[in-house]
């Protein structure tokens, strides 16, 4: 494989140095470390990794400013994924490079809770010394509508993963009979008039294919499509309306 040039650096690197990215352009390893451990190179393409750049550049700010000396945030997962209610933000950080207890590098990303999408428990078998399969168990979060690192496997605990997955249902269904009435209604609410707008973008997406292939309104199809996609994201977003609105407020705080 001849020689590249780092897309982040411009520095001119051989085989043994190369970072490939998903759509053929390549980092050198040096850059790569700029990245957090969830940054999956083979999937993230040169667009992505300058969005996580600034993903990281905003999270340490947005950290700064709302997590650091934080005493009322919820904390997750050893303290590697953290909430602040005050701004609804989540906060994953952690440290890398660092060997043993020395040196590394700390990093954090933050993003808004309303864009969550999966929190989970993640598990896969691994042989252990002894040859038996352990499990090994991760808390498993996806984001929606993030510039940058969206996808994330924590290892942790199983008693920590519930609490962390029993928080944020709290976060997003309402603690407290009163407050999960008055959510489950606005969601549902919401919902209901998302359905509605998909039902009307799938007859025009299927109205525009009446034709047949060769004599479809390609415009009514893409119109419907688009519309029943806008309302599944309206559907997702549901009931989280003061959610975005807080941490929007607090994002643009520190960011403009």
């Amino acid at each position: 494989m001849a020689k590249q040039n780092c897309a982040a650096c411009g520095k001119e690197i051989g085989l043994i140095q190369q970072v490939q990215l998903s759509d053929m352009n390549y980092i050198c390893r040096n850059c790569a470390k700029k990245t957090i451990p969830y940054f999956q190179h083979l999937n993230t393409s040169w667009q992505e990794y300058q969005d996580h750049q600034q993903q990281l550049a905003d999270g340490e700010k947005l950290y700064n400013a709302y997590f650091k000396k934080n005493k009322k945030m919820k904390k997750y997962c050893g303290g590697r994924v953290l909430y602040d209610p005050a701004t609804a933000l989540v906060c994953i950080n952690g440290n890398r490079g660092k060997i043993l207890f020395f040196g590394g590098k700390n990093f954090c990303t933050v993003m808004r809770v309303a864009d969550l999408d999966v929190y989970e428990k993640l598990s896969k078998f691994q042989k252990g010394s002894d040859g038996k399969n352990v499990e090994k168990v991760s808390m498993h979060m996806t984001f929606r509508n993030v510039q940058g690192i969206h996808d994330y496997a924590l290892e942790s605990t199983v008693g920590s993963i519930k609490a962390a997955c029993k928080g944020f249902d709290e976060v997003f269904g309402g603690k407290g009979l009163i407050g999960g009435i008055k959510n489950s209604f606005k969601k549902n609410q919401a919902q209901a008039m998302a359905i509605a707008g998909m039902a009307s973008g799938l007859k025009d997406a299927i109205g525009g294919m009446n034709g047949g292939a060769e004599n479809a309104d390609m415009a009514s199809v893409e119109t419907g499509a688009a519309q029943v996609a806008a309302n599944m994201e309206a559907m997702f977003y549901a009931g989280r309306e003061e959610l975005m609105e807080k941490a929007d407020a607090a994002i643009k705080a520190v960011l403009g």
